[in-house]
């Protein structure tokens, strides 16, 4: 006759280990809390680039080196500008805390047709802008090497 069993979420163990079920369930708390502190980053870590969304009447600037935008923070995450009032940014999935920049540097490297449509959506309310950024050092850049988009 075989040994009764005791399901453990999917798991179904036999009599002699029904005492790791409360370790099993310890374990998943805690790993499950620690998933949680991972999932939100109080500061872009540098070399990595995250998804960002900023609504026109920004703040266009240039100079022989690079070109940067000056924003608003928005008070929380928005993706596809969605919550975003004019001359604000945001990350896709939370909004800019206090240790970044409200300024993003666009490099002269990212393509000809790049800088115009910034430039277009700095001048029209209700323009919305998504592209990747990334932190290096104290400054925001956008990532050259992923594309810049409109959000119709």
């Amino acid at each position: 006759m075989s040994k009764p069993h005791r399901v453990v979420g999917s798991l179904h163990l036999p009599r002699p280990f029904h005492g790791l079920q409360r370790r099993l369930r310890h374990l998943g708390v805690f790993a499950l809390g620690f998933m949680c502190v991972g999932l939100a980053p109080e500061k872009a870590k540098a070399g990595t680039t995250y998804r960002m969304f900023c609504k026109g009447r920004f703040k266009f600037e240039a100079a022989k080196s690079h070109n940067w935008i000056r924003f608003s923070k928005a008070p929380r995450g928005s993706y596809n500008g969605q919550n975003l009032a004019n001359g604000q940014c945001a990350w896709a999935d939370r909004a800019l805390n206090s240790a970044e920049p409200a300024i993003v540097n666009f490099s002269h490297g990212m393509g000809k047709a790049v800088i115009p449509a910034v430039v277009e959506c700095s001048r029209e309310s209700g323009c919305v802008m998504g592209f990747f950024a990334e932190m290096r050092g104290n400054q925001l850049w956008a990532d050259i090497h992923k594309p810049l988009w409109l959000v119709p």
